[in-house]
């Protein structure tokens, strides 16, 4: 019996790596910025990119108005946001990976790129 759980605990181990599974966009920004997304959010780019031992993350998504007011309050009670004329940015590396954000205040639009050099 103990035979049949390992084989099929490294088959599922297996499967996964050869899957390329990785940490969702959404769980990824929402580790980086401490800010929680709501399921409402219109995700209009999610684009993964493996270059080696190193990749790029593209994620970009639409908020509605009432998630916009409340994503703009959360950054404004945020550390590590800067605003410039209605454009946040948040750029911050953290063991070798280079985190860029921007949220579009105009557009309620975010823009997150993810890359490991």
């Amino acid at each position: 019996m103990k035979l049949k759980s390992v084989f099929a605990f490294s088959l599922i181990l297996i499967l996964l790596s050869s899957c390329d599974y990785r940490t969702s966009s959404k769980d990824r920004f929402e580790k980086i910025t401490k800010i929680e997304l709501s399921d409402s959010i219109n995700v209009t780019e999610d684009r993964f990119e493996s270059l080696g031992p190193d990749y790029r993350l593209f994620y970009k998504f639409d908020l509605n108005k009432n998630d916009c007011i409340d994503f703009k309050s959360k950054i404004k009670n945020s550390e590590g946001w800067v605003n410039n004329n209605n454009e946040w940015s948040f750029n911050i590396t953290v063991d070798g990976t280079i985190y860029n954000i921007t949220f579009f205040e105009q557009e309620c639009q975010v823009s997150y790129n993810e890359d490991l050099i």
